[in-house]
């Protein structure tokens, strides 16, 4: 599935779950990252790598703190947890492809 029609897709089910102000951040990482891997890539094609990549770019490039950098790591596994949900039929403990940006897995192990 292409990276935009995910986001469409994820827009459809979880705008409403949020706070305006969480929507702005979500949606202007999501802009961000489909700037950065283009937002025809198939999001199954979307490594841990391009991940990462696109983490240090952000940081760099937008001189994030640490907090924000965290805000964007937490849209992205959003998105991909969701994504994964409904490819894997919601199991659980799907987790997203990539580590926090922190060091250590999502529960800070």
């Amino acid at each position: 599935m292409r990276l935009d029609y995910a986001l469409d897709g994820y827009w459809l089910a979880r705008r409403q779950d949020f706070s305006h102000n969480t929507v702005d951040d979500y949606q202007r990482s999501f802009k961000r990252l489909c700037d950065f891997v283009g937002p025809e890539k198939q999001i199954e094609e979307i490594s841990a790598r391009d991940l990462h990549d696109f983490l240090n770019h952000v940081q760099s490039e937008f001189r994030l703190g640490k907090k924000t950098l965290t805000n964007v790591w937490i849209a992205l596994s959003s998105l991909w947890t969701r994504v994964r949900h409904r490819a894997c039929g919601a199991q659980a403990g799907a987790a997203a492809p990539f580590p926090s940006p922190a060091g250590g897995d999502v529960h800070g192990r």
